[in-house]
């Protein structure tokens, strides 16, 4: 059984480090969306929501990758600049916080920073957009920064370093297997957000769990289950 299973190390000065898309933002299912629709004209039918269940917590890269085996085609720069440019216009008009995250920024006393695979661009836009950016302080990291994105250790381990965070004591809060991942291979405890809104919730509750996380669906649940060490909420397998 994964450490991160037990009741975790908790102090009022943890680093809690949050992922961006899916934790503060609600931008997945906009970014699948768009992603179905540029496959499309490559010929590649994907509906969106089997596309957000798939490349959920995935860099643009890999998903390129994955086409690429999957498909044989190379997705190219073309199909790159679209989708950020699609995307950065819808989340214009159509993006929004994820439901209590708010409450949780005032309520917890935590130093926090933000940890995405996505790039600083997108990272500052979005939390400009939805009005978060005030709670980081400019603490924004990026897998641009580092060799690896998740689900490599290295961003969050990054992250720990340049906000100075003993990173055994640093808690994530995840809503992606590949963050979890990052978070446990970096010795991190890790917190994973699956709402009951999310296609496919069970499966990826299940797998998150195996993988160490501590599961929760209510983002305004996220202070306690910091004070409580994460024992808070019983998970539901079902």
């Amino acid at each position: 059984m994964s450490p991160c299973l037990n009741k975790f190390s908790y102090e009022e000065r943890s680093l809690v480090i949050f992922d961006c898309d899916g934790v503060l933002v609600d931008s997945e299912q906009i970014s699948a969306e768009i992603i179905s629709s540029l496959l499309s004209e490559w010929n590649i039918q994907m509906d969106a929501i089997t596309c957000q269940s798939k490349f959920h917590g995935f860099t643009m890269e890999a998903v390129v990758k994955w086409v690429n085996l999957k498909y044989g085609k190379v997705l190219d720069q073309e199909f790159l600049s679209k989708c950020h440019e699609n995307t950065q216009k819808a989340f214009v008009s159509q993006l929004k916080p994820i439901a209590g995250i708010k409450f949780v920024l005032d309520t917890i006393k935590n130093p926090v920073c933000v940890a995405s695979n996505g790039d600083l661009e997108k990272i500052k836009s979005s939390l400009r957009i939805v009005g978060l950016s005030k709670y980081f302080c400019g603490a924004y990291f990026s897998a641009e920064q580092v060799q690896q994105g998740k689900p490599s250790p290295d961003l969050f381990l990054y992250a720990a370093g340049k906000m100075n965070a003993n990173h055994y004591k640093t808690i994530v809060v995840e809503d992606s297997l590949a963050g979890v991942d990052a978070a446990i291979a970096a010795k991190m405890s890790v917190l994973g957000y699956i709402p009951n809104s999310l296609p496919h919730a069970k499966k990826h509750r299940l797998a998150m769990r195996e993988a160490g996380a501590v599961i929760f669906d209510d983002m305004e649940d996220l202070p306690m289950l910091l004070k409580e060490g994460g024992q808070t909420r019983k998970f539901d397998p079902n």
